[in-house]
Formats: C-alpha cells, sequence, structure tokens
C-alpha cells in the first residue's frame, strides 16, 4: 500500500522546487525591467517572450510567480517555526 504521508511530501517537494525556479525568473526578469528602465527599452522576458499575442498568458505567468513567493513565504514561515519550537526544548 502507498504511503500518503510519503507521496505529499514527494509533492510538496516537487511543487518547492518550481516555486524555487519560477520566483527566480520572476527576479531576474524584475532586474531587466529595471535595466531596461535606466537604458529606455523594454527588457520584460515575459512581454518578449509572449509579445501581443495574449495578455492572459502574462498575466497567467505573473499571478504564477506571486503565488509561488506566497508559498515559499509560508513555507519558510513553518520550517523556521519548528526550529524555534525545538531550539526553546
Amino acid at each position: 500500500m502507498v504511503d500518503l504521508y510519503l507521496l505529499l511530501n514527494i509533492y510538496c517537494k516537487k511543487m518547492n522546487k518550481v516555486a524555487w525556479i519560477l520566483v527566480i525568473i520572476g527576479g531576474l526578469n524584475w532586474g531587466l525591467v529595471g535595466i531596461g528602465g535606466f537604458l529606455d527599452t523594454n527588457l520584460d522576458l515575459v512581454d518578449l517572450l509572449v509579445g501581443s499575442w495574449s495578455e492572459l498568458l502574462a498575466d497567467i505567468g505573473y499571478i504564477l510567480v506571486g503565488l509561488s513567493a506566497v508559498v515559499l513565504l509560508v513555507g519558510k514561515k513553518k520550517s523556521s517555526g519548528g526550529m524555534q519550537q525545538q531550539a526553546q526544548m
């Protein structure tokens, strides 16, 4: 029989990995947007990849990056909270 806890743990690890990748891509994109502002050019990777093809896809990409940041923050808070409780013991 498959252990549900093991499957959940594997799923969470994969979700965390995807979240990290999206947050790194989002951070690099915002860095390029800032540099593009100084150079008076558009260096927004999402806009360059999607273009005028679909604003909806760009919005979905931005939402996924934002949700990934929330997932990482919540996960960090949970893991650091557990460490603090162990340190107090």
